[in-house]
């Protein structure tokens, strides 16, 4: 789809004036929403789709979880462009960029559903139950930043001059992040609220380059983040990225079959067993 693109929208043009490619460029971020509902429809049916999409009226967290979901970003990018001004860098601290804000927040939301649904809800709780928080976040924040790679590469679909070490570092660190916080929280509120933030934080921060040869900001930025996800795991430890046992995927299955055994009286004949668990690597 990538390489598809590439060659048909025209030298010094932009995606966006070629309709055929802007088109067939907005899917690809459905593609990996697309596969997680197929597949776990076809290995776990209905019940499946409501464990996948289920977390999403999963509300209930403490108000200090609600306010770092707005807040992060902008706290994250504002520390950048104090890092470049301390360091004699000229910034400015306000985006007049509003407008094409307003102007893309259907496609902001409709993006942070897909790569919830997708990168953490199907695939970090799966990788959870084989391995440790740490290297589940590590595989799948690699893979997450290689989808986005090739655009990156050819700087169409991702902010233009945005180094490409800078850009998988940051998806990476993203993922630390998100997963310390839906291992804390349990609540997909939560993290859509972050990921919706996330994605709106730069149109208000002018962090993003202005061009090829202007990418400071986005390089303090992103060592910044890159500082932030390993405190965390320093913090919270490799196991769970939490002070809590980290989510997996067949957690909803072990929960639902103990309240069924309380709601028919099977409690007591059947005693709760310790969870078995995959040894964490």
């Amino acid at each position: 789809m990538v390489a598809f693109v590439y060659v048909t929208v025209p030298a010094g043009l932009d995606v966006n004036e070629v309709p055929l490619a802007h088109d067939l460029f907005r899917l690809r971020v459905f593609v990996p929403f697309i596969l997680a509902v197929l597949i776990t429809y076809y290995l776990e049916g209905t019940w499946g789709l409501k464990k996948l999409f289920g977390p999403f009226l999963k509300w209930r967290a403490p108000a200090k979880w609600y306010a770092l979901a707005v807040s992060w970003k902008f706290i994250m990018g504002y520390c950048a462009l104090l890092l470049v001004f301390v360091q004699g860098g000229t910034v400015e601290w306000f985006s007049d960029n509003l407008g094409n804000l307003l102007a893309h927040m259907p496609f902001i939301i409709g993006i942070a559903v897909v790569e919830e649904t997708a990168w953490i809800r199907f695939s970090m709780t799966r990788m959870q139950t084989r391995f440790s928080a740490f290297w589940s976040a590590m595989i799948v924040g690699n893979c997450w930043a290689s989808w986005y790679l090739p655009m990156n590469l050819i700087d169409i679909g991702t902010p233009l001059g945005v180094p490409d070490i800078v850009f998988h570092s940051g998806v990476v660190s993203l993922t630390v992040l998100l997963i310390w916080v839906y291992n804390s929280t349990r609540s997909g509120t939560v993290l859509l609220i972050m990921q919706i933030l996330s994605n709106m934080a730069f149109f208000i921060v002018p962090v993003l380059p202005e061009g090829m040869n202007d990418a400071s900001r986005i390089i303090a930025y992103g060592w910044l983040f890159v500082v932030v996800a390993a405190t965390l795991v320093l913090v919270f430890g490799t196991k769970n990225l939490s002070r809590r046992e980290r989510v997996r995927w067949n957690d909803e299955d072990e929960d639902a079959a103990e309240e069924e055994a309380t709601t028919f009286g099977l409690k007591d004949l059947y005693p709760a067993q310790e969870r078995s668990r995959a040894p964490s690597v």
